[in-house]
Formats: C-alpha cells, sequence, structure tokens
C-alpha cells in the first residue's frame, strides 16, 4: 500500500506564516494589532483630575478608583456593592456616582478638582429627555461625520492591506499543498504503473 502524505493548513501555521511575512515587510504591528489585548492604565491618585481620568475605567475599577481618588480612601464593601448595584441597574450613569462621590461630605472635605465634571453631567441629564437625546445625537452626527468617514476609510484601508497579506500567504500555502498533491498523484501512478509491470 502506498503511503501519501498532504499538507494540510490549520489556523496557527497560516498566523505564523504572516507574522514571517510581516517581519520581512516590517508590519508586524499591523498584522498582530487585532490580537493584542489592551494593557490596563494604572490610576494615579492627584489632586486636580480630568473627567476622562475616571470614565475611562469601568465597573469594579471605576468605582475603586472613585474611592481612592475622591474619597482617599479603600472601598468599604456595603458601599461597594451598593454603587456597583446602582451602576450595574442602570438607575445611575458612571458621571452621576461620579457626582454623587464629588458631592458627599467626604468628597467635599477632599476637595479634589474634576475638570469637566459639571458640564458633563449636564449634558447626561439632557440626554435623558428623548427628544433632546435625538436631536443631540443627530447633530453630533452631523458634525463629525467627515472625521468618522476618514477613521473608516483608514481602518477599511488597513484591514484591506491585512488581508492582501494574509490572501497571499494562504495562496502559498495552497499553491504548496496543490503541488505536493500533483507531485504525490503522479508519484502514486507511476508506483501503480511499476506495480502493473511488475505482476
Amino acid at each position: 500500500m502506498i503511503e501519501t502524505s498532504i499538507t494540510t493548513l490549520n489556523v496557527d501555521e497560516i498566523m505564523a506564516q504572516s507574522k514571517d511575512e510581516a517581519e520581512k515587510y516590517n508590519i508586524g504591528s499591523a498584522v498582530t494589532a487585532e490580537f493584542e489585548l489592551p494593557s490596563q492604565n494604572i490610576f494615579i491618585i492627584k489632586e486636580c483630575y480630568d473627567i476622562d481620568d475616571f470614565l475611562q475605567y469601568y465597573d469594579i475599577n471605576f468605582l475603586e478608583n472613585l474611592y481612592l481618588g475622591i474619597l482617599g480612601r479603600e472601598p468599604d464593601e456595603q458601599g461597594m456593592q451598593n454603587n456597583l448595584q446602582l451602576l450595574h441597574s442602570g438607575k445611575l450613569t458612571r458621571t452621576e456616582i461620579l457626582l454623587s462621590f464629588y458631592l458627599s461630605e467626604e468628597g467635599k472635605a477632599n476637595s479634589v478638582t474634576i475638570n469637566g465634571l459639571k458640564s458633563n453631567h449636564h449634558k447626561g441629564l439632557l440626554y435623558r429627555i428623548p427628544i433632546i437625546r435625538s436631536l443631540l445625537n443627530f447633530f453630533n452626527m452631523l458634525f463629525t461625520l467627515e472625521k468618522r468617514i476618514k477613521r473608516l476609510e483608514a481602518q477599511m484601508g488597513k484591514l484591506y492591506y491585512q488581508d492582501t497579506i494574509l490572501r497571499d500567504v494562504v495562496n502559498q500555502k495552497s499553491d504548496r499543498s496543490a503541488s505536493e498533491y500533483l507531485r504525490l498523484q503522479l508519484k502514486t501512478k507511476a508506483d501503480l504503473a511499476d506495480l502493473h509491470q511488475n505482476i
């Protein structure tokens, strides 16, 4: 019996090959960017914050940073659970919870400054009114449309470039597999012909 070994494609080999190809052309970060996890920012305690210093965090990290940054202490279990429940239920937004920390007696005593908090809170209140929210979203979309289109075009270009590289790698693997298959098929036919002559 004649043994044949046909090369099969698998995802790991394709990714390794694409990374090798990307390194050849010095574009390694473009290919692997989609597969890397973002690193978590470290919260820095200070006297003056921008609202985004807090809003870049979510869930438990967000609440822990409020306790540390505004109240100047570690969170207590009961307070953490209450605020987490308010956040998860949607009864309060992150900005509203941040404002409640800021306006609490403990928050006022620490006299921390948070730039953009009040304007963000007022905008949040307006967003709770459906007709105003729709109008604000419409105008926001209208004024940022050009920027969004440029960002989308840049992302499409990047994806097209990555797709081209991956296609080249897959085609090379496919060509090698196909040529290997043809070579084995010809060898098998030759072996069968030899076998028939020997019989």
